[in-house]
């Protein structure tokens, strides 16, 4: 069974048995039935409402593989069962509105982004008019209060002819009308007609309070599952795109990857995608397909003055369909700029990590057709992807550089030095260069320890490792091996010539003052060296002939620098 389709039955089973209640109690008041009566009608609507859940809770097991075997045909007729049951919905409420009292008319409206205004969803008469203005003041004042809104036509002549067709009104008509809510915003109105206000009771402004959500609950149901099934195809292309990229992608492939998206679904003579650069509050453009003649990859945005800096800077969506009327005291990309290119209409989304802004991804066309509301949610949902992933990739780096990195002095831990090892000594083979290991161990550390506690010593390890990684060229490799004992990988040189650098550690450490809360301590390092391919051409060879030459530096007094025995 089809799952959306059968979370649609479900619901508008479970809204009718509902509104069906709501009439029944309603009537029974009316014709003086005891309450118990339409609890008890009630009941079995919901039992009924029980059976169809088990019902479709079991499945078709058919039809379900028929729709696995043909999901274009099954999306075209899931659109078509949507249309349906929206109708149906409007149809319920209709009904439900005129068995309380059949001299009533209802119309339901609708805001429509593309024609700014709200339309004509249904109705049970043709008095109504198709559009309605969204400065209309009825449709306004519903639009802002929760409760239902009473109006006389005596009071709202002008009014009138804004919601119904023209005709002769004899001054008594009154209209009732209720707000739709969709996720916490109004979205449109229900309006209720009848030819004499007298003819309208107290409880008719409850019963269609209720059925006002009711009516909210359904279209907003509705509208989720439309949506997921009109995104369908999107969802489809948003897994494409990431089966080309993954957390060790670089940002070129990212960036071309939501261009090939972008141009399968929109129509646009320039994408542009931009990421923020916090160290100078600009943001760097990283991607440009189109027209490159004004900005391209590289060029930057000002966030203050710009179109797509704005969108970036107060983390707002902008769609317009001629952005220089809508925005004149700023350029697209920098304030004063001029270059010549005839845009119009534009939609920049901000590119979100953690719900703050982090760049943009911006269309644009020459001609003022402008981007649809559709187009919007689209991108919007693209951006959000992308937000997140980038957050997914940052995270995983993170994880990454902590699983590799010791965490007091931010050196390669052991287990990454070791991995790091293997690449050098591949790498050396392969390029045929010599290259050498150092170990380095404090002297008499314990002491340090015994003596004004961890802390200190925490900060020692911390400070000498600084002095390690400062004494040494940025190709080279420092690790904390573990405890007070270090590792430095010397690459493309040789045991002779890297004695120096093994020594200058050595002085450096001797000569450096370390002072923390009023204590001042001055130690020393005890330095071997083993060199590839020269003493081993294995690792752990070489870490051993280098261990050993340290301990021997140890018991000539430390503070010194010992090569392997191959060399004296």
């Amino acid at each position: 069974m089809n799952l959306p389709n059968k979370n649609i039955r479900i619901f508008l089973a479970g809204l009718f048995s509902a509104l069906l209640s709501i009439v029944i109690i309603v009537w029974g008041f009316k014709a003086g039935y005891l309450f118990v009566f339409g609890i008890a009608i009630c009941a079995i609507i919901l039992g009924f409402i029980v059976w169809l859940l088990l019902k479709y809770q079991s499945g078709d097991s058919d039809f379900e593989e028929d729709h696995i075997n043909n999901k274009t045909k099954g999306r075209y007729e899931i659109k078509d069962q949507l249309k349906e049951h929206y109708k149906n919905l409007l149809h319920s409420v209709f009904n439900t509105i005129q068995s309380i009292n059949s001299e009533y008319n209802c119309a339901v409206y609708i805001f429509d982004h593309d024609n700014n205004g709200f339309m004509l969803q249904g109705s049970t008469s043709k008095e109504f008019l198709e559009f309605i203005s969204p400065e209309q003041k009825m449709i306004t004042v519903t639009l802002k209060q929760s409760n239902t809104q009473v109006f006389q036509y005596k009071n709202n002549q002008d009014e009138w002819s804004q919601l119904f067709h023209e005709k002769t009104w004899r001054g008594s008509e009154c209209v009732l009308g209720i707000r739709i809510v969709n996720k916490g915003v109004s979205v449109g109105c229900l309006f209720m007609t009848i030819d004499h206000f007298s003819k309208t009771q107290n409880r008719d402004t409850n019963i269609l309070h209720n059925v006002g959500e009711l009516l909210s609950l359904g279209i907003s149901k509705i509208e989720k599952i439309e949506e997921l099934v009109t995104d369908n195809n999107y969802q489809d292309r948003i897994l494409d795109l990431f089966e080309t990229v993954d957390i060790f992608s670089d940002e070129e492939v990212i960036y071309d990857s939501m261009k090939s998206l972008c141009k399968s679904l929109f129509i646009y003579d320039k994408l542009t995608i931009a990421m923020m650069d916090s160290s100078n509050n600009l943001a760097i453009i990283k991607h440009v397909d189109g027209i490159k003649e004004d900005v391209d990859s590289g060029d930057t945005i000002t966030l203050g003055y710009s179109l797509h800096g704005k969108v970036i800077k107060d983390n707002k969506i902008i769609r317009t369909r001629n952005w220089k009327n809508d925005y004149p005291a700023l350029g697209r990309f920098q304030q004063n700029e001029d270059y010549n290119i005839n845009i119009s209409a534009v939609l920049s989304i901000p590119i979100l990590m953690a719900d703050k802004p982090i760049g943009v991804i911006a269309l644009e066309r020459l001609k003022s057709r402008s981007f649809t509301y559709s187009d919007e949610r689209l991108m919007k949902n693209l951006s959000s992807t992308v937000g997140h992933f980038l957050l997914w990739q940052k995270e995983y780096h993170k994880m990454h550089e902590s699983a590799i990195h010791d965490g007091l002095t931010s050196l390669l831990n052991h287990r990454a030095f070791m991995k790091r090892f293997e690449d050098e000594i591949s790498r050396a083979i392969r390029f045929h260069q010599n290259l050498v290991l150092t170990v380095l161990d404090l002297d008499k550390f314990k002491r340090i320890n015994d003596t004004h506690g961890h802390l200190y010593g925490d900060y020692v390890i911390k400070t000498v490792g600084e002095i390690i990684q400062n004494s040494v060229r940025n190709i080279d490799v420092v690790a904390r091996y573990g405890g007070e004992e270090f590792t430095v990988i010397l690459v493309d040189t040789n045991q002779s010539s890297s004695l120096e650098v093994a020594e200058r550690i050595v002085r450096n450490v001797e000569n450096y003052n370390f002072s923390l809360n009023g204590i001042n301590e001055h130690m020393s390092i005890s330095a071997g060296m083993s060199e590839f391919p020269r003493n081993s051409d294995e690792l752990k060879s070489l870490i051993d002939i280098a261990d050993k030459a340290m301990y021997r530096a140890k018991k000539l007094g430390g503070n010194r620098v010992e090569v392997s025995s191959d060399n004296l």
